[in-house]
């Protein structure tokens, strides 16, 4: 099963640099299920080869890791949760779950949008109006 455990900067995505965040046996991994991507119209290649991922390959990140072996991947990955890991790096819990509420600045934009409208339409009258009469 592929397990994302968070997020690594890039001077420190040389193993060697962050020896003491390597979890070695067995553990226990908290975390989303996550389906596999599909790459958009607008979403960039994967750099497989720079270990660049712009979107979810599953095939694509099995093969990268494991090049000579041939695994039987499960069709989904978990992304892990924000945990004490030694040395603090990966850092897990990239996974944003709040979803904005922006109803009520929405609302009010097109509401303040609608009025402004209709002072101009006013304004259009008027002018209108005074132009008819002699």
């Amino acid at each position: 099963m592929l397990v994302d455990r968070g997020f690594v900067p890039d001077n420190l995505k040389d193993l060697s640099t962050r020896a003491s965040g390597q979890i070695e046996g067995v553990t226990t991994v908290t975390g989303i299920v996550r389906a596999p991507d599909t790459q958009r119209l607008f979403t960039p290649n994967n750099e497989s080869a720079a270990n660049r991922w712009f979107w979810r390959d599953l095939n694509g990140l099995v093969s990268s890791m494991f090049p000579t072996a041939t695994l039987d991947v499960p069709p989904f990955f978990i992304e892990a949760e924000k945990s004490d890991v030694p040395g603090g790096w990966p850092e897990g819990g990239q996974t944003r779950l709040e979803l904005p509420n922006n109803h009520l600045q929405y609302a009010i934009t097109w509401f303040a949008l609608a009025a402004a409208l209709i002072v101009i339409y006013g304004f259009y009258l008027r002018s209108f109006y005074r132009r008819e009469q002699p």
